[in-house]
């Protein structure tokens, strides 16, 4: 009993001097992946009908299911997705890792109208005639540089034109807007602004009645924006 004891000391000691030896600078073997955090970002014009492509921060395509906020989610491998709303909107955006990872990322998009498509001074030529079949007045064509108010996401105030009868400003308001154009009319519908994406070629009509004569004023304008 007694030489068992000493052979355990011995042993213990022997074993805590080789601890002691051991480098302290010694690296510490880690699992990198813990400190991985998933994100995305995402890229594009914030309009209806755009394209906006979502990025993960993987290095190497992933399974990865995306929920757009408006109730519609895709499931795809890779880094990413490419995505278009169709209707304006504040949304959350989540990503959500299908493999051991696990868990989930969201971000926050607001989608417009697009209105700033047509933003900023632009130079519109115009055509007017009044009275109908025979003009009280000569048919008149003129050039004006216009700057169209966006009031907000839905509205537009178009300056005052004092080639019209009845003098402005005019208020038109968001009527259509699909994947090619958008139009936007009075309450009454005599007014209107459109804007052709694939052509870039903005459109402005104003019809206003004054007794029995009829003026009728139609615009085009090229908008790069």
């Amino acid at each position: 009993m007694k030489y068992s004891l000493i052979i355990a000391l011995a042993f213990a000691l022997l074993n805590g001097m080789t601890a002691c030896n051991k480098d302290s600078t010694d690296p510490i073997e880690t699992d990198s992946s813990i400190f991985f955090k998933p994100d995305f970002e995402y890229t594009g014009k914030h309009y209806v009908y755009s394209p906006i492509t979502f990025t993960s921060n993987f290095p190497d395509d992933t399974k990865l299911t995306w929920d757009f906020g408006n109730g519609e989610t895709q499931t795809v491998f890779g880094k990413g997705i490419t995505y278009a709303y169709t209707t304006a909107g504040s949304y959350s955006v989540t990503m959500s890792i299908v493999d051991s990872f696990g868990g989930t990322v969201s971000k926050g998009i607001t989608i417009s109208n697009g209105l700033e498509r047509i933003g900023g001074k632009h130079n519109w030529n115009f055509f007017l005639k009044a009275g109908d079949p025979v003009a009280l007045i000569p048919t008149q064509t003129f050039s004006r540089e216009l700057q169209l108010e966006i009031v907000n996401d839905t509205t537009i105030r178009i300056p005052d034109i004092p080639q019209m009868r009845i003098r402005g400003p005019y208020m038109v308001k968001k009527h259509l807007v699909d994947a090619e154009r958008m139009i936007y009319k009075s309450d009454d519908l005599r007014t209107e602004v459109s804007y052709e994406f694939g052509t870039f070629t903005g459109g402005m009509k104003i019809v206003q009645v004054h007794k029995d004569t009829v003026w009728t004023l139609t615009g085009v304008a090229s908008i790069y924006n």
